[in-house]
Protein backbone atom coordinates (compact mmCIF):
# COMPACT_ATOMS: atom_id res chain seq x y z
CA UNK A 1 0.00 0.00 0.00
CA UNK A 2 1.81 3.36 -0.81
CA UNK A 3 1.24 6.04 1.79
CA UNK A 4 -1.67 7.94 0.28
CA UNK A 5 -3.88 5.24 0.92
CA UNK A 6 -3.38 4.11 4.18
CA UNK A 7 -5.62 6.69 5.79
CA UNK A 8 -8.18 5.35 3.88
CA UNK A 9 -9.23 1.28 3.08
CA UNK A 10 -12.06 0.00 1.16
CA UNK A 11 -13.88 -3.46 1.86
CA UNK A 12 -12.38 -5.79 -0.56
CA UNK A 13 -15.33 -6.08 -2.54
CA UNK A 14 -15.07 -2.64 -3.64
CA UNK A 15 -11.85 -2.97 -4.85
CA UNK A 16 -11.50 -2.98 -8.69
CA UNK A 17 -11.18 -6.54 -10.04
CA UNK A 18 -8.68 -8.15 -11.88
CA UNK A 19 -10.33 -8.08 -15.31
CA UNK A 20 -10.60 -4.16 -14.74
CA UNK A 21 -7.01 -4.40 -13.89
CA UNK A 22 -6.18 -6.10 -17.09
CA UNK A 23 -7.97 -3.74 -19.14
CA UNK A 24 -7.16 -0.38 -17.35
CA UNK A 25 -3.07 -1.22 -18.12
CA UNK A 26 -3.88 -2.36 -21.66
CA UNK A 27 -5.57 1.15 -22.24
CA UNK A 28 -2.38 2.26 -20.72
CA UNK A 29 -0.06 1.05 -22.90
CA UNK A 30 -2.09 1.21 -25.94
CA UNK A 31 -1.99 5.15 -25.14
CA UNK A 32 1.89 4.44 -24.75
CA UNK A 33 1.36 6.67 -20.61
CA UNK A 34 4.98 6.54 -18.63
CA UNK A 35 4.90 5.59 -15.00
CA UNK A 36 4.51 9.68 -14.35
CA UNK A 37 1.47 9.81 -16.36
CA UNK A 38 0.09 6.72 -15.08
CA UNK A 39 0.20 7.61 -11.54
CA UNK A 40 -1.25 11.38 -11.93
CA UNK A 41 -3.87 9.85 -13.40
CA UNK A 42 -4.93 7.44 -10.61
CA UNK A 43 -4.45 10.33 -8.38
CA UNK A 44 -7.17 12.10 -10.44
CA UNK A 45 -9.40 9.62 -10.61
CA UNK A 46 -9.47 8.75 -6.69
CA UNK A 47 -10.04 12.19 -5.70
CA UNK A 48 -6.09 12.08 -4.68
CA UNK A 49 -6.54 9.02 -2.37
CA UNK A 50 -3.63 6.85 -4.41
CA UNK A 51 -1.77 6.89 -7.30
CA UNK A 52 -1.67 2.98 -7.66
CA UNK A 53 -4.38 0.91 -9.24
CA UNK A 54 -3.70 -1.84 -6.48
CA UNK A 55 -5.46 0.50 -4.64
CA UNK A 56 -8.78 2.00 -6.68
CA UNK A 57 -12.13 0.61 -6.05
CA UNK A 58 -14.32 -0.75 -8.72
CA UNK A 59 -16.26 2.44 -9.45
CA UNK A 60 -12.98 4.39 -9.63
CA UNK A 61 -11.33 1.70 -11.92
CA UNK A 62 -14.59 1.88 -14.31
CA UNK A 63 -14.51 5.82 -14.50
CA UNK A 64 -10.66 5.55 -15.22
CA UNK A 65 -11.39 2.31 -18.29
CA UNK A 66 -14.19 4.59 -19.97
CA UNK A 67 -12.06 7.60 -19.77
CA UNK A 68 -9.15 6.05 -21.50
CA UNK A 69 -10.96 4.17 -23.70
CA UNK A 70 -12.72 7.32 -25.15
CA UNK A 71 -9.11 8.76 -25.72
CA UNK A 72 -7.84 5.79 -27.50
CA UNK A 73 -11.24 5.03 -29.74
CA UNK A 74 -10.67 9.28 -30.35
CA UNK A 75 -6.47 8.47 -30.93
CA UNK A 76 -7.30 5.50 -33.38
CA UNK A 77 -10.29 7.93 -35.42
CA UNK A 78 -7.74 10.52 -35.36
CA UNK A 79 -4.65 7.64 -37.33
CA UNK A 80 -7.41 6.87 -39.78
CA UNK A 81 -9.15 10.32 -40.65
CA UNK A 82 -4.94 10.80 -41.53
CA UNK A 83 -4.90 7.29 -43.31
CA UNK A 84 -7.85 8.44 -45.42
CA UNK A 85 -6.47 11.96 -46.06
CA UNK A 86 -3.02 10.03 -46.95
CA UNK A 87 -5.70 7.95 -49.75
CA UNK A 88 -6.99 11.26 -51.16
CA UNK A 89 -2.96 12.89 -51.29
CA UNK A 90 -1.85 10.21 -53.48
CA UNK A 91 -5.09 10.27 -55.31
CA UNK A 92 -4.25 14.36 -56.09
CA UNK A 93 -0.39 12.46 -57.18
CA UNK A 94 -1.83 10.45 -59.45
CA UNK A 95 -3.97 13.19 -61.27
CA UNK A 96 -6.80 11.26 -60.11
CA UNK A 97 -9.31 14.29 -59.54
CA UNK A 98 -11.98 15.99 -61.26
CA UNK A 99 -11.49 19.69 -62.87
CA UNK A 100 -12.02 21.46 -59.47
CA UNK A 101 -9.15 19.57 -58.08
CA UNK A 102 -11.35 17.67 -55.86
CA UNK A 103 -10.30 13.99 -55.65
CA UNK A 104 -12.36 11.91 -58.16
CA UNK A 105 -13.60 9.50 -55.23
CA UNK A 106 -15.81 7.16 -57.97
CA UNK A 107 -12.12 6.83 -59.52
CA UNK A 108 -10.01 6.24 -56.23
CA UNK A 109 -12.83 3.63 -54.91
CA UNK A 110 -13.17 1.56 -58.23
CA UNK A 111 -9.27 1.17 -58.08
CA UNK A 112 -9.57 -0.07 -54.62
CA UNK A 113 -12.59 -2.20 -55.55
CA UNK A 114 -10.34 -3.91 -58.45
CA UNK A 115 -6.89 -3.61 -57.37
CA UNK A 116 -6.94 -3.11 -53.78
CA UNK A 117 -5.75 -5.99 -50.67
CA UNK A 118 -9.08 -4.10 -49.59
CA UNK A 119 -11.89 -4.26 -51.70
CA UNK A 120 -13.89 -2.47 -49.24
CA UNK A 121 -14.81 1.50 -48.91
CA UNK A 122 -11.91 3.32 -47.33
CA UNK A 123 -15.17 4.83 -44.43
CA UNK A 124 -15.40 1.10 -43.86
CA UNK A 125 -12.04 0.30 -43.20
CA UNK A 126 -10.10 -0.48 -40.03
CA UNK A 127 -6.58 0.95 -39.40
CA UNK A 128 -4.66 -1.96 -40.21
CA UNK A 129 -6.77 -1.86 -43.92
CA UNK A 130 -6.27 1.31 -44.29
CA UNK A 131 -2.45 1.41 -43.48
CA UNK A 132 -2.21 -1.60 -46.31
CA UNK A 133 -4.42 0.62 -48.91
CA UNK A 134 -2.17 3.39 -48.32
CA UNK A 135 1.38 1.39 -48.82
CA UNK A 136 -0.25 -0.36 -52.28
CA UNK A 137 -1.33 2.87 -53.41
CA UNK A 138 2.09 4.30 -52.37
CA UNK A 139 3.96 1.92 -54.09
CA UNK A 140 1.45 2.37 -57.49
CA UNK A 141 2.12 6.43 -57.35
CA UNK A 142 6.12 5.87 -57.13
CA UNK A 143 6.30 3.66 -59.83
CA UNK A 144 3.85 5.61 -61.83
CA UNK A 145 5.87 8.90 -61.38
CA UNK A 146 8.88 7.09 -62.28
CA UNK A 147 6.98 5.40 -65.45
CA UNK A 148 4.41 7.78 -66.32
Amino acid sequence: MNAIHRAHTHPASDMRSLDQNARLHKLIAQLGLVKEAKADLMHQFTTGRTTSSADMTRVECANLIAHLALLVKTTDSDREFVMRRKLFHLAHLLDWEHADGQVDQERLLAWIEKYGVVKKHWNKCSRRELAQLVSQLDNVQKNWKQHG
